[in-house]
């Protein structure tokens, strides 16, 4: 016979043996319909079992030192993912297939584990688009669509969420492991790592995140100089990449290319950066410019622009430095601007957070943690571009220094009446009996406050009384305009209805002249407790219980009862009484200005004359730059 004909029986046979083939795969599939039809459960089973038995051939063909990774087929108990993570080599084709299906056989256990007779029909839509084998996808769709065991099938939702992971798809890795635009939550970074290295990519949108999310784990991992490799080729193009590029650089401490990068992110006036890692690149990139060290030359103005953009985005370290700094104002001959009010909230967030300079420094500096003394020994001198110059003298800084820590202190103590006004004030009827001890409660912090900085400049012959005696009038219904036209339209209205009611009125007896102003020794000893204002307020214990009886009366009806409702729930209604606490405070502080102005050389500036006596000028002081 030719050689022709050897080939034709040569394509015979191997059409017989094909044939052969698909006829018994075809019986294969046949069988696992009919096991899948009679009993799910053990379709499952065969699954997992001819998985094993690809597993055992894979790793017979890679070095296993005592058998350990052969042996874990059969441990049903092994955390396969971590297993898999050791097997991974990226050099090695057969090592990182081998660990995939350990992968998948982690998930078969899982699955035996959970199954039931009957599954959540929902888990079907996961098992259409996240098939463990595409071969099987209609097998394990029926396996899961019929419905039994709430709790397990939820289970198994939850499962399923890592089984997407697992399968490469990029969307669940994000939210299985928490990956934010430059973080990862979960720190099972050679897991991450082999199912980001799963994904086939479906775009090149997807083909540059998956690269992108490998960089953010090279970069967790301490694997600078990979991570640049990814991060590199698009930073131009890119700046989340940029800005991850100059992360990787400042780990190395190359603080020239952060100082580079860092100028091109904000020439592009990018914000989307992450507070907290952008907080620390800048504060580290300040510390190396302050300090001249890791290859860069010392530079006092560009330290102290990093320390303050790092400051403002919330980075504590920075807020201590620039708290000092500002209350310095000036390092190494360079001028620091004071920002008064800043020096206070840096300084106290940073005492919070346990940093001794910043401790040391409200001690020395403050009372009760409020900045009221300048670090200055000396005039500061203003420079301007034309040459001219400006000197605020000595005496000058102080007063300003005190001034803004008084202010400081006023709305400090407002800042906090919300709070205490939400746990404590819950109806109309509450309002009215408590809105007065609770703004005297507040006030009084602050006349507590301001003894005690009377005492620091050597003024001991002022106490609570004292302090008020040079005060405006502190009264609140003044204070509360909006509050009593609402008063005065529900009494007119109550009149109209013959019910004798009279909140105004009331009002106006408790909230005016007698709150304040008239010493009734003991009068709120108990709700102010050890306050050095006790005995100094007339809150009186029994607010307005004189008109009890006719709001008793008037409360019945619908009209008057729904008027007093939406003036207690009138969002305004707290932001005036708040605004109350504060003026009242900040007229307080005047009161110690002035006292400081009577006894000591400091002359104030900036005050100027409102509804309520005096008040704080809030505008820009010419001696502050913000």
């Amino acid at each position: 016979m030719n050689i022709v004909v050897w080939i034709i029986i040569g394509v015979i046979v191997l059409g017989i043996i094909s044939g052969f083939m698909n006829y018994v795969k075809k019986q294969e599939e046949e069988k696992f319909k009919a096991l899948m039809n009679s009993d799910p459960k053990e379709a499952l089973k065969e699954i997992t079992k001819r998985l094993r038995e690809e597993l055992a051939r894979d790793l017979s063909g890679i070095s296993d030192k005592g058998g350990y990774f052969t042996s874990c087929i059969d441990d049903y108990e092994k955390n396969l993912s971590k297993v898999a993570g050791n097997l991974i080599d990226e050099d090695d084709e057969n090592r990182i297939t081998a660990a995939r299906k350990l992968q998948l056989l982690e998930v078969m256990f899982k699955l035996q584990e959970l199954y039931e007779d009957k599954l959540y029909d929902s888990v079907t839509d996961i098992a259409e688009n996240y098939s463990i084998f595409s071969s099987k996808k209609d097998l394990l769709i029926k396996a899961l669509e019929k419905k039994k065991d709430m709790e397990k099938a939820n289970e198994f939702i939850d499962y399923a969420n890592e089984l997407k992971a697992k399968m490469g798809d990029l969307k669940a890795i994000i939210d299985f492991y928490g990956f934010s635009d430059f973080n990862i939550n979960s720190n099972a970074y050679d897991e991450i790592l082999l199912n980001l290295n799963n994904i086939q990519p479906q775009s090149s949108d997807e083909e540059s995140d998956k690269k992108y999310r490998i960089g953010i784990v090279y970069y967790k991992t301490g694997k600078y100089d990979d991570a640049k490799k990814l991060f590199m080729p698009v930073a131009d193009k890119d700046n989340k990449n940029k800005f991850m590029l100059a992360c990787c650089f400042e780990r190395e401490n190359n603080f020239i290319q952060v100082d580079r990068l860092l100028s091109e992110l904000e020439r592009d006036y990018w914000k989307d950066y992450d507070d907290t890692m952008m907080g620390s690149v800048y504060h580290n990139t300040g510390i190396a410019y302050f300090t001249g060290n890791q290859d860069v030359k010392k530079d006092i103005n560009k330290a102290v622009n990093y320390y303050r953009k790092a400051a403002l985005l919330g980075n504590i370290k920075s807020m201590a430095v620039m708290g000092i700094f500002m209350l310095q104002g000036e390092i190494d001959g360079t001028v620091v601007p004071r920002d008064y009010f800043k020096i206070n909230e840096y300084l106290e967030k940073a005492k919070i957070a346990g940093i001794q300079q910043a401790i040391d420094t409200l001690e020395q500096y403050g009372v009760d943690d409020i900045i009221v003394n300048t670090a200055t020994s000396k005039s500061v001198t203003y420079k301007f571009m034309d040459g001219h110059k400006l000197t605020a003298p000595l005496e000058t800084i102080k007063s300003l220094q005190l001034m803004h820590g008084l202010k400081y202190k006023a709305f400090k103590i407002a800042d906090a009446f919300p709070v205490e006004y939400a746990n404590n004030i819950t109806s109309f009827d509450e309002l009215m009996n408590g809105i007065h001890l609770l703004y005297t409660y507040h006030v009084a912090q602050m006349l507590q406050w301001s003894v005690k900085l009377l005492m620091c400049y050597g003024i001991d012959s002022y106490d609570a009384d004292a302090v008020l005696d040079n005060c405006e009038d502190l009264s609140l219904l003044p204070r509360v305009p909006v509050f009593e036209q609402g008063l005065d339209r529900i009494d007119n209205r109550a009149e109209e209805l013959n019910i004798k009611l009279a909140y105004a009125q009331a009002t106006r007896g408790k909230w005016v002249g007698g709150g304040f102003g008239t010493t009734i020794s003991g009068t709120i000893a108990a709700s102010i407790k050890g306050s050095i204002a006790a005995g100094a307020m007339n809150v009186g214990s029994g607010i307005l219980y004189g008109i009890k009886d006719s709001i008793a009366g008037a409360i019945g009806n619908a009209e008057i009862k729904g008027m007093t409702k939406k003036l207690f729930e009138n969002p305004n209604t707290i932001v005036e009484f708040n605004n109350a606490v504060r003026s009242a405070c900040l007229d307080v502080g005047i009161a110690v200005q002035e006292i400081i102005e009577h006894h000591t050389s400091i002359k104030f500036m900036g005050v100027k004359s409102s509804n309520h006596g005096i008040a704080f000028n809030h505008s820009l002081n010419p001696f502050v730059y913000r």
